[in-house]
């Protein structure tokens, strides 16, 4: 065929009856697109940020797929029907602008799907939607997850749903997101599975060669600048948690979190100090201990172990129970193991207000709680919030899943309740570290009351001061 003698038009026509659509693509795509084709595993992963053109790129690819295999069925998930009312109906009518209607595919409403005249046929549904369950089927050769990091129920939906169609054809499946706002995110499971699979790929802002550096400034402007949340996770692909939606922002790995508790020993109080490493606390002579639970069924009861150091104003959470399924006495019993690794029993035990456990453990296990303070419920967390920001908060590093929790947690998008993440729950612990928190007696001073019960012991004819050096074995 000799294309001089051609138009435009018909080189288009000619494109698209063949299912030649590269010319569509920009030079990043066209080298994603080489990418895939060495991949030799179901799953591929492009972690994409905002403005390269994922979601023209799939769109694209599945059109060119459809074309070259007659009577294909393809699946392009987006987060929900209205998503895709609002991102990929539009895309469509742009890549298939100026195209002949005889090689047109053409948009079903009624099948909400866009059809070839070939037979073949891509569907168009959102996974947020009946849980899914609109996107099932009884084969898919090629599969498109558009924004995976934001659907509700990712997991379930692409490995039970959408992987067995699948692979009843021996079919690819390509998962596509921007980063998403929490770290507990099931996006991140994928990420692993395709890192490990070499089908892992990634690209910034900095890779859509159509953006000029006075376009990148401005959406950097429009985020709060570069050094923003927004922009890093939106157009950087950086795993940073959405800080407008976290639970507890001021939390920071590297400053609340502690390896060792160090007991003193009255001897050599002095060389502990000077060699206690930067990662530790010290357990002073004298302290309270507090013990705070959230109870639950099928979400955990989560059981956090601490003592607050007065001289220092710092909560110390030393161990966790997370648990579920659990009846009454098996939780009493393993809260009773765990606090008696500690030497004494502690000042108080909180938890929240289910009237009839409280009485079951009090009665029964002999283990009194007290009911969770629960109102106002925002300023609980504040409070939370402003001790950490005041480092007035230390966390044991075996506490993995309380931990987990605080990078993670995030609010739904209502700010009505804690999103429920994978590995995190509903935030147990966190809720039981609100309680703790509103508990401590922070008045209570345990040095003072130790030297009350010893002033009849020591000589009258001792100063205060030596009084205090003989009890607590310090100076002061």
């Amino acid at each position: 065929m000799n294309l001089n003698n051609l138009t435009n038009q018909h080189i288009i026509s000619e494109l698209w009856r063949r299912g030649e659509l590269s010319y569509l693509l920009h030079p990043g795509q066209l080298e994603y697109l080489q990418f895939t084709k060495k991949s030799k595993y179901i799953k591929n992963m492009l972690h994409c940020g905002r403005g390269w053109g994922k979601t023209w790129f799939f769109l694209a690819l599945a059109m060119e797929y459809a074309i070259k295999h007659p009577n294909s069925r393809i699946v392009y998930a987006t987060q929900t029907r209205e998503s895709a009312r609002q991102i990929i109906i539009p895309t469509y009518k742009m890549l298939t602008l100026g195209v002949p209607e005889h090689v047109k595919p053409q948009w079903k409403t009624q099948g909400h799907s866009i059809d070839f005249i070939n037979g073949s046929t891509i569907v168009v549904e959102g996974a947020d939607d009946d849980h899914g369950n609109k996107l099932r089927g009884a084969f898919a050769h090629l599969i498109v997850c558009d924004e995976l990091g934001f659907w509700s129920h990712a997991e379930y939906v692409v490995n039970h749903i959408l992987l067995p169609q699948c692979q009843r054809v021996s079919g690819s499946m390509y998962l596509t997101s921007t980063t998403p706002e929490s770290l507990g995110h099931e996006f991140y499971q994928f990420v692993i599975d395709c890192k490990k699979n070499n089908t892992y790929y990634r690209k910034t802002i900095y890779d859509n060669p159509r953006l000029t550096s006075d376009q990148v400034d401005e959406y950097a402007k429009q985020c709060g600048g570069y050094d923003s949340t927004m922009f890093k996770r939106e157009y950087m692909c950086e795993d940073v948690v959405e800080t407008s939606r976290s639970v507890i922002p001021e939390f920071k790995r590297e400053t609340h979190i502690i390896n060792e508790v160090l007991t003193l020993n009255g001897d050599n109080n002095d060389s502990m100090l000077s060699l206690k490493p930067s990662n530790s606390v010290i357990r002073p002579k004298y302290y309270d201990n507090y013990t705070a639970m959230d109870l639950g069924l099928v979400d955990n009861t989560h059981v956090l172990f601490s003592y607050y150091d007065f001289e220092n104003a710092t909560v110390v959470i030393e161990d966790e129970l997370c648990i579920n399924y659990k009846t009454t006495d098996e939780i009493a019993k393993l809260v009773k193991e765990k606090e008696s690794n500690y030497n004494k029993p502690p000042k108080i035990r909180v938890c929240d207000n289910d009237l009839q456990q409280i009485t079951d453990l009090s009665i029964t296990h002999k283990l009194t709680f007290v009911p969770a303070h629960k109102y106002d419920k925002e300023a609980a967390i504040n409070k939370v919030r402003n001790m950490f920001a005041q480092n007035r908060i230390k966390i044991h590093a075996n506490c993995h899943n309380l931990i987990h929790q605080l990078i993670v947690g995030i609010w739904n998008n209502r700010r009505s309740d804690y999103e429920r993440l994978a590995g995190a729950g509903h935030l147990d612990g966190v809720d039981a570290l609100i309680y703790l928190c509103r508990t401590v007696d922070y008045q209570h001073n345990p040095y003072v009351a130790q030297y009350d019960q010893y002033k009849q012991f020591i000589n009258p004819k001792e100063t205060d001061k030596q009084g205090y050096e003989n009890v607590f074995g310090r100076r002061f």
